[in-house]
């Protein structure tokens, strides 16, 4: 399945696995849908549950800009948790570290999922990356983001799957890419009373870190629109719009 997609995303056919691309006029940014399942996802990285043939895929933009190295990402919901799955194209996985609730952007490549209620001021950052290291950052505001206080505490029960089509670490061949799953538990979530149901909307913004000895420079990407130029992943007018449905 991871095969046939990336070759399928390395084609000009790219646009057939592109959904919600344009806005709704309710709305400034994307929309997305994440799908109910009653089947808990088995997160090891493989999107091979069913709820995956089902939903909704998206495709990545570099700042609005076609990517060198594109992919796509997924997004269900259960009772427990806000599922992402993603498959990337990737020619150099790296990764250099598997420390649980570090900085892994810093240290190789990683898949980033921020969330925030749409009435609110806190969000979460959270990601993993291809070794299936996983952190979550909280922050009560973009205007309190304080370091190490956003990162001491990881999500109990996140849960990061990952799948490597290549050979990690190694720049002197070429690799296919990499797959992961993220299961965010939504009794986390919902701790200061947002909802996660059918009739709540939440914020999000999809940021990928892609780092290769193939391209001139590590390429940051996502799935929203990037607005007023900002390159920075904790600008909210670049964050989409996710509706849970049944």
């Amino acid at each position: 399945m991871f095969k046939n997609t990336l070759l399928a995303l390395g084609t000009s056919a790219l646009a057939f696995f592109v959904a919600g691309c344009t806005t709704t006029p309710e709305f400034d940014n994307l929309v997305v849908e994440a799908k109910y399942t009653t089947t808990p996802v088995k997160v090891d990285g493989k999107l091979d549950d069913a709820v995956w043939e089902n939903a909704t895929t998206y495709s990545f933009n570099s700042y609005n800009e076609a990517c060198l190295q594109n992919g796509l990402v997924k997004f269900a919901w259960d009772k427990n948790y806000v599922y992402v799955g993603a498959e990337l194209i990737d020619d150099d996985v790296v990764s250099t570290s598997k420390e649980d609730q570090s900085h892994l952007y810093k240290t190789g490549d990683v898949l980033e999922i921020f969330l925030k209620p749409s009435n609110d001021t806190y969000y979460w950052e959270i990601y993993g990356n291809p070794e299936g290291a996983r952190s979550s950052l909280f922050f009560p505001s973009g205007g309190r983001m304080l370091f190490p206080e956003a990162d001491k505490y990881l999500m109990p029960d996140l849960k990061v799957g990952s799948k490597i089509a290549g050979t990690l670490n190694n720049w002197t061949d070429r690799d296919c890419g990499w797959s992961v799953e993220i299961a965010i538990p939504i009794k986390e979530l919902t701790r200061y009373g947002a909802k996660v149901n059918e009739e709540s909307i939440w914020r999000f913004l999809i940021g990928r870190y892609n780092y290769s000895r193939w391209l001139e420079k590590a390429e940051l990407s996502g799935i929203t629109d990037f607005k007023d130029g900002e390159k920075s992943f904790h600008y909210k007018p670049s964050y989409g719009y996710m509706k849970f449905v049944k």
